[in-house]
């Protein structure tokens, strides 16, 4: 399933912000922007009428989609939507839920999960037409998601072409969106444009960085994402930026001192965190750092990938490459 790229979009739409509601969040909205879920989890597990309040519930499953708890977290939606059916974010959330399940299932399942969770992001549409962030994820499954799971690029310059009636800015991000699946220089063509226009919108910028490097102008990468970090005031999108800047930095060898910081920055922000970036963060700093022939910094920034085993493979094994680098 293609589907990493609207995964990413759902999950960052759903955890960078507070939910709408008449009950008062803002005592969490620290462990979630820090995205420290297990302990956000204890305390919401701790208010003692929970069961009555579904924003809370709403967070928590939030919390529980964030963690990889897919399989558990699908029965409790299922039963919130039938209480809740006009809940267009529940059925937001529903979807993203789907979207994982189809992810990480098996080549038979996949595409009717996605088209599960089609089915309840358009739903979530219909609840709440005027909401940008659930027609940017419609953009984004149709234009990346396979034709069997539902996938169909003419729909996604449709409902692209509709976002830029309501709203310029996001109608040059939705339509970037679907022109990078075959064209990416004509995608950041328009981006450079927009950017030119308003040069201190930081989606674009950051939309804009990712493309560059995508496109392998990873200096010019790091810039914008440079450029987009000092300009968001919203600290998950801030940092994804300066985790940008750093592994840039380490991957392909540029401004090692402006990738070092970058990533001690966001290594401080998510400091005994649960975001899936961290472990990333760490070894990246101590690539810099070798680099750098910083070999005592580096073995200490590494020293908590050592004591727990990562659980992502491909980190695993990247770690492993870079220890037998750091004993040379």
């Amino acid at each position: 399933m293609k589907t990493t790229f609207l995964l990413s979009l759902l999950m960052s739409a759903l955890l960078s912000g507070a939910v709408a509601a008449e009950t008062d969040l803002s005592p969490y909205q620290p462990l979630l922007e820090r995205q420290q879920y297990r302990k956000l989890q204890q305390q919401l597990s701790a208010v003692p009428d929970f069961a009555s309040q579904p924003q809370l519930q709403l967070l928590h499953y939030k919390t529980m989609l964030s963690l990889g708890e897919d399989e558990a977290l699908e029965p409790l939606l299922e039963a919130q939507r039938k209480q809740y059916p006009a809940d267009a974010e529940l059925f937001y959330l529903s979807a993203a839920n789907k979207f994982n399940l189809a992810q990480a299932g098996s080549l038979f399942s996949a595409p009717g999960r996605a088209k599960a969770g089609l089915a309840l992001l358009q739903q979530a549409i219909a609840l709440q037409p005027d909401e940008i962030k659930y027609q940017q994820a419609l953009v984004s499954f149709y234009a990346a998601a396979p034709g069997i799971a539902g996938g169909d690029i003419d729909e996604a310059h449709k409902v692209a072409e509709a976002i830029a009636k309501k709203d310029g800015g996001q109608g040059v991000l939705a339509k970037a969106k679907v022109l990078q699946q075959d064209d990416v220089k004509k995608a950041l063509q328009l981006l450079k444009t927009a950017i030119e226009q308003q040069p201190q919108q930081a989606e674009l910028l950051q939309s804009y960085a990712t493309l560059l490097s995508q496109d392998k102008q990873h200096q010019q990468a790091s810039n914008y994402h440079q450029q987009a970090a000092a300009l968001f005031t919203e600290p998950g999108k801030q940092y994804e930026s300066l985790y940008q800047v750093g592994r840039l930095v380490a991957v392909e060898g540029i401004e090692p001192d402006k990738g070092a910081q970058a990533l001690s920055r966001f290594i401080e922000f998510f400091r005994d965190s649960d975001h899936p970036s961290y472990a990333w963060a760490l070894l990246r700093l101590a690539q810099i750092q070798l680099k750098s022939q910083n070999k005592a910094a580096a073995e200490q920034t590494i020293a908590p990938l050592l004591a727990k085993e990562p659980a992502q493979k491909n980190l695993r094994n990247e770690l492993k490459t870079f220890i037998k680098q750091l004993k040379g």
